[in-house]
């Protein structure tokens, strides 16, 4: 093979792997994603027992974001 023939080989070879790259990442955006409209139900639930569940692991005494809080010296 000649060097010219490689070479054009070679950058058939780079432009349809390029297009294979280009078509795999911008599938998602293409494709209809179960969660592009938010979360569901199921998800929101999650969080919730999530967040309940730190709420009441807290220490006493620790600011919650409620209220005024004591100034502590450091």
């Amino acid at each position: 093979m000649s060097i010219s023939t490689i070479i054009v080989l070679n950058v058939a070879l780079a432009a349809t792997l390029t297009a294979i790259l280009a078509a795999v990442m911008l599938a998602p955006s293409r494709l209809r994603q179960p969660f592009a409209a938010g979360h569901t139900h199921r998800q929101r639930l999650a969080l919730r027992r999530e967040l309940r569940l730190a709420r009441s692991q807290r220490q006493p005494g620790r600011y919650d974001g409620r209220g005024l809080r004591a100034i502590s010296e450091q």
